[in-house]
């Protein structure tokens, strides 16, 4: 509330603070800056997220955690405005109503999940939770990122269009899962240079399924490991089915 009107930078002290309410931030261009992700440590008390973020702002975090005490609520909820995070460790974040997510460094300890996002960036992230990413994604890049999950690590579940994917990996830890998955409408995906890694029991692991329409689907300079072996892609690894066209693997 000290801050001017036109936001500003807030430095917290290496410590562990515990939120007992909501933070809802609404002044533009906020920045909480902290001593280093082992230094300082922001969580909520119980079920809630310690931070909303509304109102067409931007607001960013540096070198700070923040884990969830209780529950499985998202740490930072963004609607309709720009989320920054550099170098942190963030127990969930969702985001809707269009909300922009600009993301370097950045680990994510539980899932992106029902996020509806637009014009996102994530560089060198991992994303460790059981299910590492879920939702609608419009114009969005990811870059040197890591998914190592128990479930399925990247789900495209609502109309998407202009996913770019390079130099990643998709990483499913528990047996007979598919890696990624697309389940609605998506519009011009990319995916260079990246490895998929499934795990099976004996049967077929789909590295990549799409069960509605993909259109203008490029994959290139991707590994797909089914059974433990490298093997190329083809309809035993990579499924797709629906109204799939314009797709090259």
């Amino acid at each position: 509330n000290a801050l001017p009107a036109n936001g500003g930078t807030i430095y917290v002290k290496p410590g562990t603070y515990i939120f007992t309410s909501s933070w809802s931030v609404s002044k533009p261009n906020v920045n909480v800056v902290g001593d280093g992700r082992l230094s300082t440590i922001i969580s909520p008390s119980s079920d809630f997220s310690a931070i909303s973020v509304t109102g067409g702002i931007v607001f960013s975090m540096h070198n700070i955690t923040m884990p969830v005490i209780l529950g499985s609520i998202a740490v930072v909820f963004v609607s309709a405005s720009t989320f920054v995070s550099n170098n942190c460790e963030l127990d969930g974040v969702t985001g809707t109503a269009g909300a922009a997510i600009v993301a370097d460094r950045t680990d994510f300890n539980r899932p992106l999940t029902d996020a509806s996002v637009e014009d996102c960036v994530f560089t060198r992230c991992n994303f460790t939770a059981n299910s590492g990413v879920t939702g609608t994604f419009v114009n969005c890049l990811f870059d040197s990122c890591e998914w190592t999950c128990t479930a399925t690590a990247m789900t495209i579940n609502g109309v998407s269009s202009n996913v770019h994917i390079s130099n990643s990996s998709f990483v499913n830890t528990t047996t007979d899962t598919t890696v990624f998955s697309a389940t609605n409408e998506v519009t011009n995906l990319r995916i260079s240079n990246s490895n998929f890694v499934g795990r099976n029991t004996g049967g077929t692991v789909s590295c990549v399924q799409a069960t509605s329409n993909l259109y203008d689907a490029v994959f290139t300079g991707c590994t797909f490991t089914g059974s433990h072996t490298a093997v190329t892609a083809d309809s035993t690894i990579v499924s797709l089915s629906g109204g799939t066209k314009h797709c090259a693997f």
